[in-house]
């Protein structure tokens, strides 16, 4: 009876090729009154993964499918981490995936990890750079007014510029305005 309680808890196989098998009703039979009674598919769970697993054949008793950039992004985007991928498919892995260590593929650890860095390596924000200041002092002075703001999202001293947020340009446009003024 054991072996049937960790098949009812265990049930997605994933391999390294990011394919992944999930038996969707248990593969035991209870017998009831001398009638067999099938556990069916717990609708809970194949919508769980739906959220992070793009689903290619569906049949009575397994799904299969990838896990792919664009299924992970949707997951991620939605909300969900990718140590919380990781985790459901660590808890919910088949008993036979439970003997290997780790649980789960490092690569496929590591490339749903990379997928959710992608989200956040490039970020758009609005503002203004600023370079061609005539002499390193010039330079500095402005920079150091701009962080006092607290406006520079960016600088470069070596080329002599930085890039300030949008909300800066006007009083950094008349710092330094007044400063060639006089």
């Amino acid at each position: 009876m054991d072996e049937d309680a960790d098949r009812s808890q265990g049930f997605v196989v994933l391999e390294t090729n990011y394919h992944v098998y999930a038996y969707t009703s248990v593969s035991f039979q209870v017998v009831c009154h001398q009638h067999l009674i099938c556990i069916p598919d717990n609708p809970l769970q194949i919508a769980v993964l739906n959220l992070f697993v793009s689903f290619k054949a569906r049949f009575p008793n397994m799904i299969i499918g990838t896990l792919t950039r664009d299924s992970v992004k949707k997951a991620l985007v939605s909300g969900i981490t990718a140590d919380q991928i990781i985790s459901y498919l660590v808890t919910h892995s088949h008993p036979q995936m439970k003997k290997n260590n780790p649980i789960i593929p490092v690569t496929v650890q590591d490339q749903i990890r990379l997928w959710e860095l992608e989200r956040h390596r490039v970020k758009g924000q609005d503002g203004y750079l600023y370079k061609d200041f005539a002499s390193m002092n010039d330079y500095e002075v402005v920079v150091k007014y701009a962080k006092e703001l607290g406006v520079v999202l960016w600088e470069y001293p070596t080329k002599r510029m930085f890039f300030a947020d949008a909300s800066g340009r006007v009083p950094i446009r008349n710092f330094i305005e007044r400063r060639t003024a006089l």
